[in-house]
């Protein structure tokens, strides 16, 4: 039952922006965002991702995320 109730939200997320036609003529997106919070401030690291940009593939599971501190990649594996 679970996956069905992510599969029928995927096909609202994917017609809201187009339908899946669209989707497959990107392959790449990239989001600018700032990550704080008490947590990073306790490591040490306030401040390291006010900057960050998030190059995500479209079509597979890999994410780069570049800030002024340096890049790191997200894969499943």
């Amino acid at each position: 039952m679970f996956s069905i109730v992510l599969s029928d939200l995927l096909d609202l997320a994917l017609e809201a922006h187009g339908g899946s036609d669209r989707w497959q003529h990107f392959s790449k997106l990239m989001a600018s965002a700032s990550v704080g919070g008490v947590l990073w401030a306790v490591k040490g690291k306030d401040g390291s991702l006010d900057n960050l940009v998030a190059e995500v593939e479209c079509h597979q599971q890999r994410v780069i995320f570049i800030s002024p501190e340096g890049r790191g990649i997200y894969t499943p594996n």
